[in-house]
């Protein structure tokens, strides 16, 4: 087989750590894992949120499923991944859309992340997603969290804390 030396060369993405848009490589700080989760939220990438949600986060947004009327064998085909395509492309919709309605009156393009000081387990994090407000006003405005954990391969978020539920 004769190779072209100009022949287009592909990247192994997984093995580099770019990745696929939306994959959180290896090592990836979780400020980077939150942004790429509201902006997968933001542009309605529902597999990529649904990537990056770790165990239970899922298992969190399943039972909400169910206690809105989801099926109970439907949320195991989920967990399982032997849902449907059409069943779960209509599981991520809904749940895209209900994390759009959390985060609604904020502009997701403009958000801040920081991440809040040391945690008590190095395998979780919590940052905090603010925006940015007129200095006589207050500076940065906290509009809700990320909760996430390290699973030993990735940063994953386990929650989506809007400001409207966090206690003051």
């Amino acid at each position: 087989m004769i190779m072209d030396e100009n022949a287009f060369d592909p990247v192994d993405t997984q093995a580099t750590g770019m990745g696929p848009p939306g994959i959180t490589p290896a090592g990836t700080e979780p400020v980077e894992t939150t942004r790429m989760f509201v902006d997968a939220v933001a542009w309605g990438d529902h597999q990529t949120v649904w990537d990056l949600l770790g165990t239970d986060g899922r298992e969190t947004v399943l039972k909400v499923a169910v206690n809105h009327g989801m099926d109970e064998a439907a949320a195991d085909r989920l967990r399982e991944g032997t849902a449907s395509a059409a069943e779960r492309g209509t599981f991520l919709v809904d749940l895209v859309y209900g994390l759009r309605n959390d985060l609604t009156g904020n502009d997701l393009d403009a958000l801040q992340y920081e991440l809040e000081p040391e945690s008590p387990e190095p395998t979780h994090a919590r940052v905090v997603l603010s925006v940015q407000m007129p200095a006589a006003l207050g500076g940065e405005l906290p509009v809700g969290a990320a909760e996430l954990s390290h699973d030993g391969e990735r940063w994953r978020v386990e929650r989506l804390i809007p400001r409207r539920s966090q206690s003051a």
